[in-house]
């Protein structure tokens, strides 16, 4: 059978997508986070009640339930990834390329100052050889190293990631996840931001110690040194060297590393390899040769040690070689680490040895011949952007943390009352009763359209992107189709480069006047003709240089590609022609744009918005949605939560409508909820317990969404949350995929 897996790349890509898909276009989707359910109680866990998988369960009741919601937006969804706090005197694992286990442990950690401070995160590299921790990372020292990683007191190295707002911090937090932000402090802004180097080695593991590597200098010493001026860059030679050594084998400091600790030419950290190594009898000196001369000549005050080299194999990929040194533990002559003096670029693979010089014995002589016992050492080598990158990706991000705060009414757009028990996400719900105000575009102080919109047809919002002010149509061929062409004089416009069949042109004559414009798709496309669908009604053009006879645009007539921004389609045209309401909008309509009905061609600039006759004098900005059925007119008196309200027709007992009220903002409004029935607004509305009624001849207004249309993507039910117009209240859901 074959084996899968799932990988934590694939989970942090599909996260990384729905945030992305979170937009303002057409092409985007639209998410609101609702509650609902106003009648559940309980006060423990165990009082919750289970969400069946069911058809009814998760599609239907959620929208009869349904009070209200809040529109998404991309800050309210990010990334999440495990919350480990620094803690002293523990240990934290480091990152590696090879542990199968590593997404499970803390290689990472958050440096948490106080509740008004930024969080500041940091993975580990090395840990020490699973030492304590006790000095924690610091973003000062990060700012003041321009963001190299840097090493600890405790030997622990690590690398900045990323740093959370504190108000992010705050909204998204809990106890086992925190959010990955695209961000850094100022602090570190100003000194030019995180340094990301791809395809690095900053560490290199010892998994063998190996033993008889003693090719090292000094022995037993902490530091060497050249003994006289005359031991340095011999004959002038910038490359030759001599220290006192009893190691008289040929070649026996050949594969190692010679690096200058203090005093001259060690500002840098400088380092040379040494190619090879020879006694000279005369002297009583062991000469170096190095690979190239120092930058800095060193002097008598240098001091510095020589280690074996640690030789890194890529595969090629590498633009930059890393270069690293063996650390020698002096009591057993085995390697005690490896530090990395070139970290490299561009690795997606290496391996590593520890080099050997010239065979001899423990002190470099020709007698005794001891032979090394081969370390083990192991490259670990960065994600292959670089350690910094993506932090998503690089910390295990495979939860989805979205966070939304109901601030009490929301500016009077939502109800504050009674409690909620339910929470979910639901993706591109239609509108149903959506009423815009429109002016036509020829003349803005005059009200009204451009033509006369149809009840039924689709109007489309756009934004335009203009191709050619010098177009005619100048064939209308009766088959719903018509075309366009560049005039005589430019019979190569190049259509075919910028446009392609499925595109929609809006056309706009410049008289502006009645019924002079035209929105359709394009059939077919060469360089200087378009065909588009739809049957405009153009004058006769007797100046048209093809055929005087045929209804035509006039000369200089604008073409513009369309940029949807939302659709909608007409279900009731009122008697003023400066007002349209609609169904199925799918997407929030905007102030100042126009939009054009696809069917009579008319058009208008929107001048106001509202739904459900809620927001006389300002303008509905799509951001909530109330889904409670709203009644208006007046009433006997005070109904009480959470009641059946009820309708009965003459000499019937049974009800023929009921619904639970949610609540009464005013004495001449209810809001219901599991409405079950069709409601008549000519019987009046009992209240079931309370025996209120309100009285005949109300008016009804259904919710703001289509119940059949969107797709309800998260349902969670919890504990009942009273909700008040003097409070807030901050919702946080964590999706683990």
């Amino acid at each position: 059978m074959s084996k899968k897996i799932v990988t934590r790349a694939f989970k942090t890509s599909v996260i990384e997508r729905f945030i992305a898909s979170i937009g303002e276009t057409i092409e985007d989707s639209v998410y609101y986070l609702f509650y609902g359910d106003p009648t559940s109680d309980g006060d423990t866990e165990e009082d919750i009640l289970n969400i069946a998988e069911s058809v009814r369960a998760t599609r239907i009741e959620p929208y009869r339930k349904m009070i209200a919601g809040k529109r998404l937006t991309k800050e309210n969804a990010f990334p999440m990834i495990r919350r480990y706090r620094w803690e002293s005197n523990r240990v934290f694992q480091m990152y590696d390329d090879m542990n199968a286990n590593l997404f499970s442990e803390p290689f990472f950690v958050t440096v948490e100052s106080g509740e008004a401070d930024d969080v500041h995160i940091f993975k580990c590299l090395f840990n020490n050889n699973n030492g304590l921790t006790n000095e924690e990372p610091n973003i000062s020292t990060v700012i003041g190293n321009n963001d190299e990683y840097y090493e600890t007191a405790d030997g622990y190295q690590w690398k900045y990631m990323y740093s959370i707002p504190s108000f992010i911090f705050r909204n998204f937090r809990t106890e086992k996840f925190i959010p990955v932000v695209d961000y850094i402090p100022q602090g570190l802004a100003s000194v030019g931001g995180k340094t990301i180097t791809p395809g690095t080695i900053e560490v290199i593991r010892v998994d063998n110690p190996g033993a008889n590597y003693n090719n090292y200098y000094p022995f037993g010493q902490l530091q060497g040194k050249f003994e006289d001026t005359t031991d340095i860059a011999i004959g002038a030679q910038g490359r030759i060297y001599a220290i006192r050594s009893p190691a008289i084998a040929e070649n026996f400091y050949a594969n190692t590393i010679i690096t200058l600790l203090t005093g001259s030419g060690s500002g840098d950290g400088s380092f040379r390899k040494v190619v090879a190594s020879k006694y000279n009898p005369v002297t009583n000196r062991v000469e170096l040769t190095l690979n190239d001369a120092f930058e800095i000549t060193p002097d008598t005050t240098t001091r510095f040690e020589i280690s074996p080299e640690v030789r890194i194999f890529g595969n090629d990929s590498e633009t930059v070689r890393a270069t690293a040194r063996a650390i020698i533990n002096t009591t057993s002559n085995s390697i005690n680490s490896v530090e990395v003096l070139n970290v490299g670029e561009n690795y997606d693979f290496a391996i590593a040895e520890v080099l050997r010089g010239g065979v001899a014995n423990s002190t470099g002589g020709t007698t005794g011949v001891v032979e090394p016992v081969a370390a083990n050492v192991r490259p670990i080598v960065s994600p292959r952007e670089g350690h910094g990158s993506n932090p998503a990706y690089e910390l295990g991000a495979t939860a989805l943390g979205i966070s939304v705060r109901l601030s009490n009414t929301e500016f009077e757009t939502i109800p504050a009352e009674n409690t909620f028990a339910q929470i979910g996400i639901v993706k591109n719900p239609n509108f149903v009763n959506i009423e815009i105000l429109h002016n036509k575009i020829s003349d803005n102080t005059a009200p009204g359209s451009d033509g006369d919109f149809i009840v039924g047809e689709q109007v489309i919002q756009f934004n335009k992107l203009p191709i050619c002010g010098n177009v005619n149509v100048i064939v209308n061929t009766g088959d719903n189709t018509h075309q366009l062409k560049s005039p005589v004089d430019f019979n190569s416009i190049n259509y075919d480069e910028i446009i392609s069949p499925g595109d929609l042109i809006y056309i706009r004559d410049d008289r502006d006047l009645e019924q002079r414009h035209h929105i359709g798709e394009v059939l077919s496309v060469s360089s200087n003709t378009i065909t588009l669908t739809g049957n405009p009604v153009w004058e006769e053009n007797i100046t048209d240089p093809y055929n005087p006879t045929i209804p035509s645009t006039i000369p200089n007539t604008q073409m513009f590609i369309v940029q949807p921004i939302a659709r909608g389609t007409i279900r009731d045209v009122p008697g003023s022609r400066e007002l349209v309401r609609l169904r199925d909008v799918n997407r929030p309509f905007e102030i100042g744009k126009i939009f054009i009905g696809t069917q009579s061609f008319s058009v208008a600039t929107v001048t106001g918005i509202d739904t459900n006759n809620r927001f006389s004098g300002k303008q509905y900005t799509f951001s909530t949605y109330i889904q409670t059925t709203r009644c208006v007119g007046s009433t006997t008196g005070s109904f009480e939560r959470d009641e059946f309200v009820e309708q009965f027709f003459p000499g019937q007992t049974r009800a023929s409508y009921r619904a639970k009220l949610h609540s009464q903002p005013n004495s001449e409004t209810i809001l219901l909820t599991d409405t079950l029935g069709q409601i008549n607004t000519t019987v009046p509305l009992l209240g079931a317990n309370s025996g209120i009624q309100m009285n005949p001849n109300f008016v009804k207004f259904e919710g703001d969404l289509d119940a059949a249309t969107g797709e309800i993507v998260f349902l969670e039910n919890n504990i009942p949350v009273e909700r008040s117009n003097t409070e807030s209240e901050q919702i946080r859901i964590i999706l683990e995929f």
